[in-house]
């Protein structure tokens, strides 16, 4: 293997980064999966509730995103990060209590935990992801130097696509063989793992705040402006609404596939994951140690029309093998884009301003919730195969017209 795939692992602090991220993905993808098979359980199998639940997590984005960012020049970016996920791993903790007591059998459930205990568990979790996402991925250019930015952002990416491989196929196995209620224990243990390591972390390349008696809003107005000014920063931002619409909610949505199409059970669904994860690690492993083949612009455009024409096949097919390939596919298209994206954005933006456009850039996030709960109310009116091929078909053809007129991004990298 390449050593030079893990060139910024030789930075202390970068380590330090790189584990908490681990962390709090693995967190991450536990809760899209256990949460989705769970409100499923206590539904009956409801996909009204069951996307409205997952949408949930990704809502408050619109209400926090952007203010997160100014959050994130105006104070010490790791501060934030313990004393939102120290809280996060008690919540977790409290709702992993809650399921203890209650009992799942075939003819429904018992005790304490009701549906809006899961709409107020996701909607808190939305929160805390809204606040630190920007911060984490600001981060990464504050603990390696520049010239190793584009290999720290590649591992970085390694954090989220080893947790997609690794956590939903350990955490389907737990639901099939001990039930919900482990996952969210580990999934507490996750949150403090990101909340120690921020304890010891330094950061000697930036995050020096911007004074705290400026106005919250005009320094908001600085990072729109400043994307505003600069085209291939703007289309890149813009084209990145695109996979947040239809490749994110594949994820959230994943149950309702599983179930209806393939007439599986959430062994499957982790499995899916794990095997969407493993095209990420590869794709991950590739890009920190050779690089993109071509420019990361036209990397982004050709990784979203891939990537929707894999979920077209997804939708036009009810053999699990197919299944199995086309999330590989959409694994490496999807850390394409990841990658591709957050290089370009922590080369073009300086550090003062980082922040704030990265909180803008994740903005898409909450267009996720909006999609979830569309596609929930959708596939009570068409087949779930049917509405994943229509959404594929649009998606793929925006990101035909972003290849033949957006130079500026497409040339870009």
């Amino acid at each position: 293997m390449n050593i030079r795939a893990f060139e910024s692992l030789k930075f202390p602090n970068f380590r330090l980064l790189w584990f908490g991220n681990l962390c709090v993905n693995s967190a991450d993808w536990l809760q899209i999966l256990t949460i989705g098979w769970l409100i499923l359980e206590i539904t009956n199998g409801d996909t009204v509730i069951t996307g409205a639940v997952l949408a949930l997590r990704t809502l408050p984005v619109f209400l926090i995103g952007p203010w997160a960012g100014v959050l994130a020049d105006k104070f010490d970016r790791r501060s934030l990060i313990k004393l939102t996920q120290f809280m996060m791993a008690i919540l977790a903790v409290f709702f992993a209590l809650l399921v203890s007591m209650s009992d799942f059998t075939d003819s429904g459930v018992s005790g304490p935990l009701k549906p809006w205990h899961l709409f107020v568990y996701v909607g808190i979790t939305g929160i805390s992801v809204s606040i630190i996402r920007p911060v984490r991925q600001s981060l990464v250019a504050n603990v390696v130097p520049l010239e190793n930015l584009r290999n720290a952002t590649a591992l970085n990416a390694l954090t989220r696509t080893s947790a997609r491989l690794v956590a939903p196929a350990i955490g389907g196995m737990l639901i099939y063989l001990l039930g919900f209620k482990w996952n969210f224990y580990i999934e507490a243990a996750c949150y403090l793992g990101i909340a120690i390591s921020m304890i010891r972390m330094k950061t000697p390349y930036g995050n020096n705040p911007v004074p705290k008696n400026t106005s919250v809003l005009k320094d908001l107005y600085r990072g729109i402006e400043y994307i505003s000014k600069n085209r291939a920063l703007a289309q890149v931002i813009t084209l990145s609404f695109v996979p947040t619409c239809i490749f994110q909610p594949l994820v959230f949505i994943l149950p309702i596939y599983v179930a209806s199409v393939l007439n599986e059970g959430p062994a499957v669904g982790g499995t899916l994951l794990a095997i969407m994860g493993l095209g990420g690690v590869a794709t991950s492993f590739y890009l920190a140690a050779k690089d993109f083949p071509i420019k990361k612009g036209l990397t982004v455009i050709l990784a979203l029309i891939v990537g929707c024409t894999a979920i077209s096949a997804l939708s036009l097919s009810n053999i699990i093998i197919v299944a199995y390939v086309m999330f590989l596919i959409l694994g490496i298209c999807q850390t394409n884009i990841r990658v591709g994206t957050n290089t370009l954005i922590q080369e073009i933006v300086p550090d003062e301003l980082r922040g704030r456009v990265t909180s803008i850039y994740n903005f898409d996030n909450g267009f996720t919730a909006i999609s979830i709960l569309m596609l929930g109310i959708l596939f009570n009116y068409l087949e779930v195969g049917q509405t994943l091929l229509y959404v594929a078909v649009m998606s793929g053809f925006i990101g035909i017209l972003y290849l033949c007129f957006a130079k500026s991004l497409r040339t870009k990298g």
